[in-house]
């Protein structure tokens, strides 16, 4: 008899699958992930679980994450048949503390008009997530307030400022109290002359000006007499102070304020005896406006009113107070008349247009050759009037001018500026030029000025280059060097020594590829200068003798051994180029020697006398001590 066992066939995994790809949770929070092995039937279906970072999210068993820190890990699971493997990018967000209050730094605060002040709000608790607090007036009649809590006192009264949080709702509050100004008195007002006799009120105050003391802009308002009713007399004028106050137009926000003021007493009424203007004839622009003054006379007339009139108010037109307004280019005539005796005065008004200044002049469009100028366009250009841009168009003077060739970007062609408004503005005239453009010269070839350069290290030179023929229309060349280490070259054709040896210089046309070449020879640089002395130091001459100076300039190979020869005094001797010095008049003087290059310099003194020391004779004895210590103190300070 035999024992047959029958086992299950094995189903190998083929798959696993996560049902979250992402995940975002709480910190402290758990999920679980759940996850599908493939295919449903498989026999070993356990699996392991990973975090990549279990700081930030862990994972158990039993695929359960657990957040521990706000950021990001990936969780993989793996399948113990076969290694499949899926992961789950897991983010953990910050648990948020909610607001439970808020609180500000003051409760109330005391402001005039302008001024402000930063309210500190502080949201509970210190770590509460969304800090973001709301502010808000009350009254911004009164009080305006910022998004950060800056409160702008803006008139007199009271407002309530409240902070309210976003989270929560939670609100605190400060009242603030706005008082009026006080305005400071910055010019009295003048109190017009009253006769013996009159009540204060019979006098008119005009001018003056009250000013915001805080930002020193005047207040608008009245000057009034405080008591009207006062009876002045005659030793009061010009002496006593009578009192006025300031009424604001803006009573809600500032005070009144009170002054004194002196006002004239006449003795009785002095007629008008006559009225001059202040000048016999006005200028004027159109749409301007001007005072014109009238006297009356005498000085003390009682009634100084007058009466103006215009000839052609389509002109000028003159108001009540003298104030001429100019309407239209032309001719007019002003006319003040007193009030008392009916004396007048004229004078001539001229209206004239406004003049224009051209600030930006227009461009011109090319043209053909032979055509005329109204063929190009003008655009842009900018007209000025007292700095203020005047409208117009541009047009050509003479548009049937036809520019030569020769003229193109050259030569200027007149251009009239025309303002849109000719009864306000005066035309005005420029000048342009016009590109004229030609038939295109093909280059046929091009010629360096020399064949050969010698520099030494350190100079430069410029090579010329003729592109043929004369008239071509692109003479654009291309320069080059074939050793940049002895010399470089740049787009002029300048040509610099670099270090000693040669380099063959070309340039090749844009056009053509037409070229030509120079070779450059670099030699060392020059010798510089280091000193010089002087072999005569001391000479004495009789007047009309002469004498040669000779120096030596260190050291002997020096490049540049050019010197300038100078006299502290040409009455007494005088030195030439070469350093023959002559005797001019009894005296003593400086001959000097400086080199050209460094400045070094060698004195001798030269003696004219009457008598003796013929022959240009020279005291060797003193000329040695004078270099001993005249030389080595300048080349020590040229050092």
């Amino acid at each position: 008899m035999c024992s047959v066992t029958v086992e299950k066939a094995v189903v190998a995994v083929s798959g696993i699958s996560l049902a979250e790809k992402e995940l975002n949770i709480v910190e402290g929070e758990n999920s679980e992930l759940r996850y599908t092995i493939t295919p449903s039937d498989a026999t070993d279906r356990s699996v392991s679980w990973k975090s990549s970072d279990s700081g930030i999210v862990s994972v158990n068993t039993s695929g359960v994450v657990t957040a521990a820190a706000p950021g990001t890990a990936t969780i993989t699971v793996t399948t113990r048949d076969g290694g499949y493997t899926d992961t789950c990018s897991v983010t953990v967000e910050k648990a948020v503390v909610n607001v439970t209050g808020i609180t500000l730094d003051k409760s109330t605060a005391n402001l005039v008009k302008g001024q402000s002040e930063d309210i500190t709000a502080t949201v509970l608790p210190n770590d509460a997530t969304n800090k973001k607090v709301k502010w808000s007036s009350s009254n911004t009649k009164v009080a305006t307030v910022s998004g950060t809590g800056i409160v702008v006192a803006t008139g007199a009264g009271t407002s309530t400022i409240t902070a309210m949080t976003e989270d929560g709702g939670f609100t605190a509050e400060v009242k603030v109290t706005v008082s009026k100004i006080t305005p400071s008195i910055d010019a009295l007002p003048k109190a017009s002359a009253i006769t013996e006799g009159s009540l204060l009120s019979a006098s008119t105050l005009t001018g003056g000006r009250a000013i915001d003391p805080a930002t020193g802009a005047t207040i608008k308002g009245t000057f009034e007499w405080q008591n009207p009713t006062l009876l002045p007399e005659l030793a009061d004028s010009k002496s006593s102070f009578f009192g006025v106050i300031f009424r604001p137009d803006d009573t809600a926000n500032y005070e009144s304020a009170n002054g004194l003021v002196q006002i004239e007493v006449k003795a009785a009424v002095v007629p008008a005896e006559g009225v001059k203007l202040d000048k016999s004839a006005y200028d004027i622009f159109v749409g301007k406006t001007l005072q014109a003054t009238a006297t009356v006379s005498p000085a003390d007339a009682t009634n100084k009113k007058v009466f103006w009139g215009s000839s052609n108010s389509k002109i000028v037109t003159i108001d009540a107070s003298g104030k001429m307004t100019a309407v239209a280019a032309g001719e007019a005539v002003i006319t003040a008349t007193t009030a008392d005796g009916d004396f007048s005065d004229k004078a001539e008004v001229h209206v004239k247009k406004h003049p224009t200044t051209i600030t930006l002049k227009p461009t011109a469009s090319a043209i053909s050759e032979g055509g005329a100028l109204k063929e190009s366009a003008l655009s842009g250009g900018t007209a000025t009037s007292g700095g203020v841009p005047v409208p117009g168009i541009f047009v050509w003077s003479n548009p049937q001018m036809i520019p030569l060739i020769s003229d193109s970007l050259k030569t200027e062609y007149d251009v009239d500026f025309v303002p849109s408004d000719k009864s306000t503005y005066e035309e005005n005239s420029t000048k342009v030029k016009v590109e004229v453009k030609q038939k295109i010269y093909p280059v046929s070839g091009i010629t360096i000025s020399q064949r050969t350069l010698e520099l030494k290290i350190g100079e430069t030179g410029t090579l010329n280059a003729a592109v043929a023929p004369e008239n071509a229309t692109n003479k654009a060349v291309t320069w080059a060097s074939s050793n940049i280490n002895a010399a470089t070259v740049d787009g002029s054709g300048n040509v610099t020594a670099v270090a000693e040896g040669s380099s063959v210089i070309s340039v090749t046309t844009d056009d053509g590829g037409f070229s030509d070449s120079c070779t450059v020879t670099v030699s060392p640089a020059n010798v510089p200068v280091s000193g010089i002395n002087i072999e005569n130091s001391k000479l004495t001459l009789r007047p009309n003798e002469s004498i040669a100076i000779v120096v030596n300039v260190l050291p002997d190979n020096a490049t540049n051994k050019a010197v300038t020869w100078k006299s502290a005094d040409e009455n007494i001797a005088t030195v030439d180029a070469n350093g023959n010095v002559t005797a001019v008049a009894q005296g003593q003087t400086v001959v000097s020697a400086v080199t050209d290059e460094g400045g070094f310099t060698a004195e001798c003194i030269v003696s004219v006398t009457g008598e003796g020391g013929g022959g240009g004779g020279c005291d060797t004895g003193a000329g040695i001590l004078l270099l001993t210590f005249t030389i080595p103190f300048i080349y020590r300070r040229k050092r």
